[in-house]
């Protein structure tokens, strides 16, 4: 976005950008960083309601495209929002250019110093889009589990991956040097796809954990095992058994409402010891088995 690639000659801007490519200064490598991560960094952040429903329905695609067309405003208004603020940060860089350029001001140090608060403009609005479009009334908190940082890993991969073509590949403009990203407008089918890249990772990581925790309670042989599942009121029914068979019995139960299959693996794995004589299990009625 420097404006000796803002003027308006299709032959000569390309030519410009073709040296700024081969051969670019450490201004012009931040330039490209800006560019590429100002909307990657926006959703990143502004994605965490989207991702959020991903996990509620236990990252599975059936019940996260439902929920998304339940709630198409906290679906659909995170991604608009975000290429809304992305124009508005790229337009704001572009025209401090221009100023520091008519001011002569335009150097290198000038330069990084714009791109850099472009970076963190991006990070502040995702914060607030996340602010903005959070369910608040869900039937579980969004938790930073193990999962969720690997899925955030991919899912930044894929947007940096997207905007990087973008910036290479297709360079369209309203402006000579300012280009509109449009992929966050689909931001809801960029988080299905990170977590359709990242479901290999986690199918042998969850395997590992199944096996491990099969093996802990085929080894407890003198183990009372007991498993809730039901539409309704499974969470209440285990706290309640719980609670009546640890007058008599030293009793394990999941912790608050885990109930899928990596929730009670974690809970067999970590927390089930010898000393144990029941452990009760709630699980979820999503599949059979």
């Amino acid at each position: 976005m420097s404006p000796d690639t803002m003027v308006n000659t299709s032959g000569n801007m390309n030519l410009l950008h073709l040296v700024e490519i081969m051969n670019p200064s450490f201004p012009d490598i931040v330039d490209i960083a800006a560019y590429i991560l100002v909307p990657v960094l926006c959703c990143l952040f502004g994605a965490k309601g989207i991702l959020h429903y991903f996990q509620l329905e236990s990252y599975q695609f059936p019940g996260y495209f439902r929920t998304l067309g339940r709630n198409k405003k906290h679906a659909l208004l995170p991604g608009i929002v975000a290429f809304v603020f992305v124009v508005i940060i790229r337009l704001g860089g572009y025209f401090a250019n221009q100023l520091l350029y008519g001011a002569g001001l335009y150097h290198g140090v000038t330069r990084i110093i714009v791109y850099v608060l472009m970076m963190v403009l991006a990070v502040l609005a995702g914060v607030f889009i996340s602010k903005l479009f959070t369910e608040k009334k869900a039937k579980k908190p969004f938790v930073i589990t193990g999962r969720v940082k690997r899925l955030y890993v991919v899912f930044f991969i894929v947007m940096t991956l997207v905007s990087v073509a973008e910036y290479f590949l297709l360079r369209t403009s309203i402006l000579t040097g300012f280009r509109l990203s449009l992929w966050p407008l689909l931001l809801p089918l960029v988080v299905a796809l990170a977590g359709l890249l990242a479901w290999p990772i986690e199918k042998l990581i969850s395997e590992c954990y199944f096996r491990d925790a099969r093996r802990k309670l085929l080894a407890s042989k003198d183990l009372i095992r007991i498993g809730i599942t039901g539409s309704y009121g499974k969470t209440s029914v285990k706290h309640v058994l719980g609670t009546i068979l640890s007058e008599k019995f030293t009793t394990l139960i999941t912790p608050a409402s885990f109930n899928t299959p990596m929730g009670v693996s974690r809970t067999i794995r970590e927390k089930l010891t010898p000393s144990y004589q029941v452990f009760v299990g709630e699980m979820g009625a999503r599949h059979v088995g």
